[in-house]
């Protein structure tokens, strides 16, 4: 691989691990909404139960559909989040990956077209394949 392929190789995976940060911004606000209404629902269940917990059941057994689609947007929203980090971490790491073999093929190179120096361009580049070809 040639340094110009590498680096558009990094800056590929670079691409894709910032690609997580809005996705991840708005699964994490879904989260936090889904939380804030259940919790506005029991407080407005309280409030026009005139404060009595005996009559508060009524009204939470009214909402009960509205909580639980807060909650199951809660669950798939916290997933999705969870999911969307590890690929961004994973990407992150094939990122590092790439640049590290940039920085071993410089070091590489200064060995030359010696018998050790074609062997461990050979080896090096042979590894990081084999690290950038596993699925996120």
């Amino acid at each position: 691989m040639d340094h110009a392929s590498i680096v558009a190789l990094a800056k590929a995976f670079k691409e894709h691990k910032d690609s997580f940060v809005t996705t991840n911004y708005i699964w994490m606000v879904l989260f936090v909404l889904s939380i804030i209404s259940m919790m506005g629902l029991s407080v407005w269940g309280f409030v026009h139960a005139n404060y009595e917990l005996k009559d508060m059941w009524k009204y939470t057994l009214g909402n009960l559909p509205f909580i639980g689609g807060a909650i199951w947007l809660a669950i798939y929203a916290s997933k999705q989040r969870s999911q969307n980090k590890r690929l961004q971490q994973e990407y992150a790491y094939k990122e590092d990956v790439a640049k590290i073999y940039y920085g071993l093929k410089v070091e590489v190179d200064s060995l030359g077209n010696s018998e050790l120096g074609l062997k461990l361009n050979e080896s090096v580049l042979k590894l990081v394949i084999d690290v950038i070809s596993l699925n996120p």
